[in-house]
C-alpha cells in the first residue's frame, strides 16, 4: 500500500458507466456468501428509466481535480490489477430509489428515500468509501426533501436473492438489509439504526401434501361461524374494517385491485356472514416455479383461532395445483406468522434487517 492520499469526487452515474458497475454488482453476487444474483448491463438500464420513483445512482472516483476531496489512502495500482478488477477509476457506487407512488396516508415528504446498494471493490474496503457513497446518497435525498433514509420491503426497487441452500430457487425480493453481509456493518457504523429482523422461510413443494386434519379445521372454524376457501367477488362483503384493524394499507391495495380485475386469481381467504377476516393475497406462480402471496394476515379479533393455519395450507394446495415447486416468504422473527409457517413445513434460511436513518 502505498501511503499517498488519494482525491474523490462523487458524481452521478452516466451511460458510459455501466459496464464497470455491472463487473461491480456481478463481483458482489459472485462471492461466497452473497445472495444476489447476478445482472446485465440492461438492469441498471432499466432502472435509470424507471417511472414508479426517482432513481438515484451515484459512482465514486478518483480524481486528479482541484475540486477533488482527500478521503484516504490510495490503493496501490499493483494490488488492484493482481485483484483482476477493471476499476476504469471508478471505486465503488451507490443506489437508491425515492417512490412517486404512494399508498393513502403517504407523501413524498412523509416516507424515506430508500437504499438499494451500496458495493465497493474488495480492495479498496475498510478505507471510508463505503462512508463517503452513504453520505452522498443521504445528501442528495436531503435535496429532494426527504428526512430519511431506510432499507425496507417498501423500496419500490425489487431485487432477487437466491437461496443458498437451493442456488436455482430464488425470492423475488430482499426485504432488508442481509445481517450476513458487510454492509450491514457498514450501515451500522454510519448510524443507521434496525427497526425490525426479518427471517426468510423457505419450503420445497415436491411432495407436499396437506395434513390431514386440515378438513376438520375448516369444519370446527364452521361451526363458530368462520367460513375458509377461496373468496368470490360477487359476495361483495364488507372488508374494509378489516384492514384498518390490521393497518397495513398495501394489503387493503393489493384486495381492491384484484376484486376488481375481469378474471382475479384465487384468494384463499376467511369471513364470516357479512364481512372478510383474513386472506392470503392472491395466488400467482413466478416463471422460476416459486409461489407467490403477498402476505397473510387475520382480523386481531379473530386470532388464536387456527385461521392462519388453515389458510397458509389452502395456500399451499393452490401453489402445488398451480404447479409451483416451492415457495418462499419473509416474517417477523418470533411472531406469531413464523410458528405458523414453521408447523407447515418451512425452513428459515436467512436473517434481513429494516433499518433507518433521520438525515
Amino acid at each position: 500500500m502505498r501511503e499517498d492520499v488519494v482525491a474523490f469526487r462523487v458524481r452521478k452515474a452516466r451511460q458510459e458507466d455501466l459496464p464497470v458497475l455491472t463487473a461491480m454488482w456481478n463481483d458482489y453476487a459472485a462471492e461466497r456468501n452473497s445472495v444476489y444474483r447476478p445482472v446485465t448491463d440492461n438492469f441498471f438500464r432499466e432502472f435509470l428509466a424507471a417511472r414508479d420513483y426517482r432513481p438515484v445512482l451515484l459512482i465514486l472516483e478518483e480524481s486528479h481535480a482541484a475540486e477533488g476531496k482527500a478521503l484516504c489512502r490510495e490503493t496501490d495500482p499493483e494490488e488492484k490489477r493482481n485483484a483482476g478488477h477493471d476499476h476504469s477509476g471508478v471505486t465503488g457506487f451507490v443506489m437508491g430509489t425515492e417512490p412517486l407512488r404512494f399508498l393513502p396516508g403517504e407523501t413524498a415528504e412523509n416516507t424515506p428515500a430508500y437504499l438499494s446498494f451500496v458495493y465497493v471493490w474488495p480492495e479498496c474496503r475498510r478505507q471510508g468509501y463505503g462512508t463517503a457513497l452513504l453520505r452522498a446518497f443521504e445528501e442528495e435525498a436531503g435535496k429532494a426533501g426527504k428526512h430519511s433514509a431506510a432499507v425496507h420491503d417498501r423500496n419500490p426497487l425489487a431485487l432477487p436473492w437466491t437461496c443458498k441452500r437451493v442456488p436455482h430457487h430464488y425470492h423475488n425480493t430482499i426485504p432488508g438489509v442481509d445481517t450476513e453481509s458487510d454492509g450491514y456493518r457498514l450501515l451500522c457504523a454510519c448510524g443507521y439504526e434496525a427497526a425490525r429482523f426479518e427471517c426468510s422461510m423457505y419450503i420445497d413443494l415436491a411432495g407436499w401434501k396437506a395434513p390431514a386434519d386440515l378438513p376438520a379445521r375448516q369444519e370446527a372454524l364452521r361451526k363458530a361461524g368462520i367460513e375458509t376457501g377461496h373468496y368470490d367477488p360477487a359476495w361483495n362483503l364488507e372488508y374494509d374494517s378489516f384492514f384498518t384493524h390490521v393497518g397495513v394499507e398495501y394489503w387493503r391495495e393489493t384486495f381492491r385491485t384484484e376484486i376488481t380485475k375481469e378474471r382475479p386469481r384465487k384468494i384463499p381467504a376467511a369471513w364470516t356472514k357479512d364481512r372478510l377476516i383474513g386472506f392470503t393475497g392472491p395466488v400467482d406462480l413466478e416463471p422460476t416455479g416459486r409461489g407467490w402471496f403477498s402476505g397473510i394476515c387475520v382480523d386481531p379479533d379473530y386470532s388464536g383461532k387456527g385461521i392462519a393455519t388453515v389458510l397458509f395450507n389452502l395456500l399451499l394446495e393452490d401453489f402445488v395445483a398451480e404447479g409451483a415447486s416451492f415457495t418462499s416468504l419473509f416474517c417477523e422473527i418470533g411472531g406469531a406468522a413464523q410458528k405458523t409457517y414453521r408447523k407447515a413445513g418451512m425452513i428459515p434460511v436467512r436473517y434481513f434487517a429494516y433499518m433507518r436513518k433521520e438525515i
